[in-house]
């Protein structure tokens, strides 16, 4: 299986350094990654399980504080004890469900991603990633080991997934979604990308700047092509073909040329 990573000329440094950028939810183009259509953390009836115990316990500590309690006080006002309960229930619903999820898509945000399509020669991948065909793409074997490294059947990430593209999540409660449909699905507005997907935490990294990027050492038998746009200047392509030349380690790696033929259509001559 062969997957694709559309990148801008100055990214020929992946090939110099072999090093290529995980990036974390937060810094995605999809300002929604990792945040399925989802209306809260947990439904209202699991929060009032949760939190109905703390607040009766937090009425009974205030009323015992001014010397009655909490049963006298019902029967002195039957009702409004349950209206002021019921009030401060739902404002500790709203600051718990909020935190619950913050603390949620945080942890999330400690990991990272790298994005692959399964196709080479799409028009708009091209012009949006790949600076409008003056760019490169990168060709992955999604076959080596480096995508297969998951530590166990419980492991969700070190290995590459098929993002599904779904606008429905099968519930709108964050803490009822398997791990699945929260890493490795998007909207339907994005299933042009045919993408895939590989997760690492980003404390796997070989290097991190100051600007919240994360690179990760690339295996060179895992690279098996770069294709280069049919706008890609003759100075990109020289040194695209020096840094081939160069490294022995990538004497493997084939060059292709983006052509356009026809409308909207490109192929790749691999040479």
């Amino acid at each position: 299986m062969r997957l694709y990573k559309y990148v801008p000329p100055e990214r020929l440094d992946v090939l110099r350094n072999l090093r290529i950028r995980f990036t974390q939810p937060g810094a995605q183009n999809d300002p929604f990654e990792f945040q399925p259509l989802i209306a809260r953390f947990r439904s209202p009836e699991a929060s009032r399980q949760a939190l109905s115990p703390r607040v009766s316990a937090e009425f009974s500590r205030q009323a015992k504080e001014r010397g009655i309690s909490l049963d006298k006080l019902e029967r002195a006002h039957p009702g409004c004890v349950g209206v002021a309960m019921e009030s401060v229930f739902t404002a500790a619903d709203v600051q718990s469900d909020l935190a619950a999820k913050g603390d949620i898509l945080e942890r999330l945000n400690k990991l990272g991603i790298l994005s692959l399509s399964d196709s080479p020669n799409s028009p708009l991948m091209w012009c949006l990633y790949a600076a409008s065909h003056a760019g490169f793409v990168y060709e992955f074997d999604g076959t080596h080991s480096w995508f297969q490294a998951r530590a166990d059947e419980k492991d969700d990430t070190h290995f590459l997934r098929k993002v599904a593209y779904v606008d429905v999540p099968p519930s709108p409660y964050l803490a009822e979604l398997p791990v699945n449909e929260v890493l490795y699905s998007k909207r339907k507005g994005w299933e042009h990308e045919r993408e895939w997907r590989i997760i690492r935490p980003l404390a796997e990294s070989s290097w991190h700047g100051s600007k919240g990027v994360y690179l990760f050492d690339v295996p060179p038998e895992a690279l098996t092509g770069v294709i280069a746009g049919f706008r890609s200047t003759s100075k990109s392509v020289r040194q695209l073909r020096e840094t081939l030349t160069n490294d022995r380690r990538l004497a493997h790696v084939r060059i292709g040329y983006g052509q356009v033929r026809g409308e909207e259509t490109i192929h790749i001559d691999w040479q």
